[in-house]
């Protein structure tokens, strides 16, 4: 086995990424309790409490995985998920065989693009993280997200021409996330070579910070502002950054003058973030400035449908409308519910009565009402 520190360093940076990537309580339920077991230079075993979480791991997030511990390891590291020895939560049998049936249809559905698009071989500026989930066919169009949804097709498929920048708001979990990767995902469709970075703004303000540090600011700006398109996610954490702020700008100005594609995501419009330079705002109102606003009704019952097919989750109609009755503002949480219910009703091999869907997810219906009361 190799250098155990090693092992750890990866690994911790792999879960720092999935922390981001993931809801707080769906990172809780798969990922806390997962264990670096081994390391070599060119595989990373991983161990799960039990079978069950194991299997469920690999059929739905192990893409996501090996692509952080790519890029962190910087080589076509390959990653494999195994229970426990000792585990003593075994599923049955029959639920073993359905979770194994969900891993099959997984990998029978993900084509070669997928598996090109997710990694960081090729010639991609690539220390793009981007869920391969995240697409635009997956992507649920409704009435608050049409137009959102409408221009970043329109900018995945004419970059730098048809809106730039593209600058998307609206609360947290409503989809900007989704569709900034599905731009990138149709991008490299395109253009297998295109040179496209994701980042969060913390990130790009870490990785500033850094280059500071480390005198590495030639290197910093040189990624950054020779890329195809840049993707910012959180823009509105710019707020009281002076320096970063600063350094953005000239970035901004590069792509821009150069014809790159920038799609910026905020929670709240250019205009509403405190402490942002006016000659950032007025930049980030150049291009469409477009909102997504909480899905109606029937948007989320489409939603839930449309994951728990992509799943193979058999999910009663009553519950699907329970959870877009009480989770109304936030599809993130919603989701997060629907896999929650998923897993349960798989580990005790029976359905569920709304009755006790509602225990088993009292602590997200708390979180909803106190979104709205906020």
């Amino acid at each position: 086995m190799p250098n155990s520190s090693s092992s750890l360093n990866l690994w911790d940076g792999i879960t720092r990424e999935l922390k981001l990537l993931f809801p707080e309580d769906l990172y809780g339920m798969w990922f806390r309790e997962l264990r670096c077991v081994n390391q070599s230079d060119d595989k990373l075993v991983l161990e799960a409490p039990n079978e069950f979480n194991a299997i469920w791991i690999e059929s739905n997030y192990l893409d996501v995985i090996t692509q952080q511990a790519r890029a962190h390891a910087g080589t076509a590291i390959t990653v494999t998920v195994q229970a426990e020895a000792s585990s003593t939560t075994t599923p049955s049998n029959n639920r073993l065989d359905e979770s194994k049936s969900f891993s099959q249809s997984g990998s029978n559905n993900r084509n070669d693009a997928d598996r090109r698009n997710t990694g960081i071989a090729g010639k991609t500026h690539n220390r793009i993280l981007i869920n391969p989930r995240n697409t635009f066919q997956n992507f649920v169009i409704g009435s608050g997200n049409q137009l959102a949804h409408a221009a970043s097709i329109a900018v995945a498929n004419a970059p730098g021409r048809a809106y730039n920048p593209l600058f998307v708001y609206g609360e947290t979990g409503l989809g900007k996330t989704h569709l900034m990767h599905a731009v990138a995902h149709q991008m490299l469709t395109n253009n297998p070579d295109a040179r496209i970075a994701y980042v969060s703004t913390e990130k790009f303000t870490n990785e500033f910070i850094h280059a500071i540090r480390e005198n590495k600011l030639a290197k910093f700006r040189k990624y950054y502002r020779t890329v195809d398109a840049l993707l910012v996610d959180d823009i509105h954490f710019l707020s009281g950054k002076e320096s970063t702020q600063e350094e953005f700008f000239h970035t901004f100005n590069d792509l821009f003058e150069s014809g790159r594609q920038i799609f910026l995501a905020s929670d709240r419009p250019a205009n509403e973030i405190e402490r942002l330079e006016n000659r950032l705002i007025s930049r980030f109102q150049w291009g469409l400035v477009t909102d997504i606003q909480p899905p109606d009704f029937e948007t989320r019952v489409a939603i839930l449908r449309k994951k728990a097919a992509a799943a193979e989750l058999i999910m009663s109609d009553e519950i699907m409308e329970f959870l877009a009755e009480r989770v109304s503002r936030n599809v993130r949480r919603m989701e997060g519910a629907l896999t929650r219910i998923a897993s349960y009703k798989n580990l005790i091999n029976r359905e569920l009565d709304l009755e006790a869907v509602e225990r088993l997810i009292s602590d997200l219906l708390h979180e909803e009402a106190a979104s709205i009361v906020t």
